[in-house]
């Protein structure tokens, strides 16, 4: 496994967990802004908690969904290693 310092990551956005909404693309991992568990649907549709999530580390988990139920973690950020194609 690589090493998540030097993994460069194409984008970041603010995200909401929810117990309804999925991602059309995976999320190549996530930041907590605050420390928590955090829920998730891994690429292999496993719903997991990750518990104890510290502020300000990446976790480079793969993921579908992030869910509010069992997420105790606020001000979470996805990272995504797609290439930006431009809007639209």
């Amino acid at each position: 496994m690589s090493d998540p310092r030097s993994v460069s990551y194409e984008d970041a956005i603010a995200i909401t967990p929810s117990d309804s909404a999925t991602f059309a693309k995976p999320y190549a991992g996530f930041i907590c802004g605050v420390a928590g568990n955090v829920q998730i649907t891994t690429l292999r549709n496993r719903v997991t908690v990750i518990p104890a999530c510290n502020a300000g580390v990446v976790y480079t988990i793969p993921f579908l969904q992030l869910w509010a139920t069992n997420t105790t973690a606020t001000t979470i950020v996805a990272v995504s290693n797609q290439p930006y194609m431009g809007p639209g």
